[in-house]
Formats: C-alpha cells, sequence, structure tokens
C-alpha cells in the first residue's frame, strides 16, 4: 500500500471517530467497501476518496485530518542508516515484522467498516489503542504527540499504523 493510501484510511478513520453517528445508507455503502477491500484496495480506496468527496459532513473533517496527518509525515526527520559494526542477529526481522503491523491496521480497519455501527466501533478502537502502552518499536514521537492537545486525536491512528 503506497503512504497515500495509508493517509486516507488514517484520516478517514479519524473523522469516523469524531463523529456522532452514520445513516444506514452511508453505513452499507462503508460495509461494502470493507468487503471490497480485501479483494482490491486500490479499487476500495479509490471509492473511499469518491464518498468522502459526496457528503459534506466527511469531507470537511476528513481534510483537515488529512493535511494534520500530511504535516506530520512531513516533519519526520529522515532516517540516516549507520551500519553496525557487528550483523544483527538473523532471527531479527523488522521487514516481516513492519508487514505484520500493516495487516494488523488493516484487519483493524476491516473490522471497523464491517461492524454494525461503525462510528462506535472507530471509537472503542481509538480508546482501546490509546490505553495500550508505548512499545520499544513506536516512536519517540508518537508519545509527545499524544501529549499535544492538537495532536491527540491523530495519536490512535499513527499507532494503529505503525
Amino acid at each position: 500500500m503506497k503512504e497515500t493510501d495509508i493517509l486516507t484510511l488514517q484520516a478517514f478513520l479519524v473523522t469516523l471517530s469524531q463523529l456522532d453517528s452514520l445513516d444506514e445508507p452511508l453505513q452499507k455503502q462503508i460495509h461494502e467497501l470493507g468487503k471490497e477491500m480485501a479483494n482490491d484496495m486500490p479499487q476500495a480506496l479509490e471509492r473511499l476518496r469518491k464518498l468522502i468527496r459526496q457528503h459534506e459532513f466527511l469531507k470537511t473533517p476528513y481534510q483537515t485530518a488529512r493535511n494534520t496527518l500530511q504535516s506530520l509525515y512531513q516533519a519526520k526527520p529522515r532516517n540516516k542508516v549507520i551500519l553496525p559494526l557487528e550483523p544483527e542477529p538473523e532471527d531479527e526481522n523488522l521487514e516481516l515484522e513492519n508487514l505484520a503491523r500493516s495487516l494488523d491496521s488493516l484487519k483493524i480497519t476491516h473490522q471497523i467498516f464491517s461492524a454494525s455501527n461503525i462510528v462506535e466501533s472507530a471509537k472503542k478502537v481509538q480508546t482501546e489503542i490509546e490505553t495500550l502502552p508505548l512499545q520499544p518499536q513506536d516512536s519517540p514521537r508518537l508519545s509527545d504527540l499524544s501529549q499535544q492537545n492538537g495532536y491527540k486525536q491523530y495519536h490512535w491512528v499513527l499507532r494503529l499504523f505503525g
């Protein structure tokens, strides 16, 4: 998945967690998107973007969330690689760990999109993630963001997508 796709999902999840409710037809459309994600993620994301553009009450908070998340991505310092003198143990495969984290985040996104009450499901996941202790692999910036009032609502999706 491309970074822009992740950004789309993150911004939409933040938007869902800020809503009070969704009407039944819109929930059905999001359910369909959840099913489509398993088969054709690029098409599902394009339909999601179209759905957001069609509903003003989604478009404004989504765009705000997207812009804020984009600025957080742009503010990340570039990693500078310093090769260790000794090789790392072979059993540590960070690529697999990163892949597992993104697959978990997609599973959770699918669960939210499939829930009978999508907004409540997003809020529940938000609460669960916010109560988890930070892990060593979490960026130190995440704990900083969780303390800043303007960014508290974004902290959980950043942790969800690693």
